[in-house]
């Protein structure tokens, strides 16, 4: 799971980056790091985020990428057990008002958190439970340092807080 958030941003990356060299768009993008209002039991709380913001469109997205050990299954059996771990993640929607030097950034957004569970059929095996929806509104501030670089700082319902840095092109 991780290794394909990984392709499906760079793949959506790289062409942007691009296509912001050759017209008037703004294009940013943010990474760093959100903590979830959701109780993850023996799992992170914490996670990483990325964001990304085309002539103020906004979206993000962030999780803790818990997993269970050994290989993800779609199945359970007789001999699965709760492993007492959540996967926490949340994407957000909004829209960039710059204000001089700063950005404020309201978003509305959708989390969710899984149960893991272990399922030790012959080799170390787990499958994730149904997801728990949560709705999630906040707001996010950027200051900008020069026309290319900024910090953020955000805070929300479900995405509790969070922050990072961000890269105009």
């Amino acid at each position: 799971m991780k290794k394909n958030i990984l392709m499906v941003l760079l793949t959506l990356t790289i062409p942007i980056i691009a296509l912001s060299q050759t017209t008037d768009l703004d294009v940013m993008l943010g990474a760093g790091v959100s903590v979830f209002n959701a109780d993850t039991k023996e799992s992170y709380s914490a996670g990483i985020s990325f964001s990304f913001a085309i002539s103020g469109f906004y979206i993000d997205l962030a999780s803790n990428f818990a997993s269970g050990d050994g290989e993800e299954l779609e199945f359970s059996s007789s001999q699965t057990y709760d492993s007492d771990k959540l996967l926490a993640s949340v994407i957000n929607f909004g829209y960039m008002i710059p204000l001089g030097n700063f950005r404020i950034t309201p978003v509305i957004g959708y989390g969710w958190t899984k149960e893991i569970f272990q399922d030790p059929v012959g080799w170390d095996t787990y499958y994730y439970g149904d997801s728990e929806g949560r709705f999630n509104i906040g707001v996010k501030g950027m200051i900008l340092f020069d026309e290319k670089v900024g910090l953020y700082f955000g805070v929300g319902c479900y995405e509790r807080i969070s922050g990072g840095l961000s890269l105009y092109f």
